[in-house]
């Protein structure tokens, strides 16, 4: 039961994509139409590359960051928080950075077949991938709770990230900004998330002592 509990945050990570999929591909389609739902395709093509080494590393960190924990290897841990948190923002500049720079070439995969669509899409790309410099803290942030074996915190940020600062974002932000509101809607809830994410890593070192060493702790 405690490990279906502490998995609790990739259960909402996925239950959430699909409702909040939804609600993009319903703003684009009043805003826009086809062309904005097909703009918003690619962007999810790129995120799912984006996002994949955070995954990855997310997932092949975590049961070092479980061990040293369970052995209260305190100074280990904060290493492993200190590198990953390095490597994370290292990775979510580069590819932001690549999005950036790279937003034609990757638009010209999916759709160039169509230039006013192509236009679409790059212009999109240049705002979306500004999420990128948080999403992957925020990927790693929700991981590194679940290692600890917090259900409870993993879930709460899952939560926010995935669903409640991303539906919120979809629904008011077009009503005030229009079609840059959908690129933006991203950005924002990604900066929230963060800034959530941050909270919980502050209020759990007294817990968990990964700001501190044993002797320090002792």
């Amino acid at each position: 039961m405690q490990s279906c509990y502490n998995g609790l945050s990739e259960m909402i990570t996925n239950l959430s994509a699909s409702f909040v999929l939804m609600l993009y591909n319903g703003q684009l389609m009043r805003l826009i139409g086809p062309d904005g739902v097909n703009a918003y395709g690619v962007l999810q093509y790129i995120m799912f590359l984006a996002h994949a080494m955070f995954f990855g590393y997310s997932m092949a960190s975590s049961p070092c960051i479980g061990y040293q924990y369970g052995a209260q290897n305190h100074k280990e841990l904060k290493n492993l928080l200190r590198i990953s948190i390095r490597l994370t923002m290292i990775g979510s500049v580069l590819v932001t950075v690549l999005s950036e720079v790279f937003a034609r070439e990757l638009s010209m995969i999916f759709v160039s077949y169509s230039e006013t669509l192509m236009d679409l899409t790059v212009y999109a790309i240049h705002i979306f991938s500004l999420s990128y410099l948080v999403g992957g803290f925020n990927i790693f942030m929700s991981a590194f709770f679940t290692a600890l074996n917090n259900g409870t915190v993993s879930g709460i940020l899952s939560l926010t990230r995935t669903f409640l600062f991303q539906a919120g974002a979809i629904l008011i932000l077009p009503a005030l900004f229009g079609v840059d509101g959908v690129w933006w809607s991203s950005v924002v809830s990604e900066g929230l998330s963060a800034i959530v994410a941050f909270f919980f890593l502050w209020k759990m070192n007294s817990r968990y002592g990964y700001w501190t060493t044993e002797k320090a702790l002792a």
